[in-house]
């Protein structure tokens, strides 16, 4: 019996999981950070079998609209804010440590295209056939 409860919280879990990291309009977060929030809910409120599958089965039938997940979300939305918005952040940081690299990256290579020009235009004029 006690194998069966773990089995279908495991399963709750993993579905509440899945279901919010491909939930419209959220980030998708680490799986850790989504136990912890049902977690959080659970505990060790839901250890009868007969709760945790119409959970489950209400889940599986509503998605994103089923009452559990949204009490699920709702209860710890603080901490979900919390989370996403530090997940922003990490990517905006991202993003322009990315588009930094790219502009240095883009400077260089003309550095180095007016360098070759120049030597060129060097070896012109050592040779007598060109202006700088």
């Amino acid at each position: 019996m006690e194998e069966n409860i773990s089995c279908l919280r495991r399963d709750l879990f993993q579905d509440i999981i899945f279901q919010y990291n491909n939930s419209s309009g959220v980030l998708p977060l680490e799986p850790y950070i989504l136990e912890e929030v049902v977690h959080s809910y659970v505990d060790k409120g839901m250890d009868n079998l007969s709760i945790l599958r119409a959970a489950y089965q209400h889940l599986w039938e509503n998605g994103e609209g089923s009452i559990f997940f949204l009490e699920v979300v709702s209860h710890n939305q603080d901490y979900l804010d919390a989370h996403t918005t530090s997940r922003r952040g990490h990517e905006l940081a991202q993003r322009i440590r990315w588009d930094g690299i790219a502009r240095r990256h883009a400077q260089l290579e003309r550095a180095e295209y007016e360098h070759s020009l120049l030597l060129f235009q060097y070896e012109d004029l050592k040779r007598g056939r060109g202006h700088i």
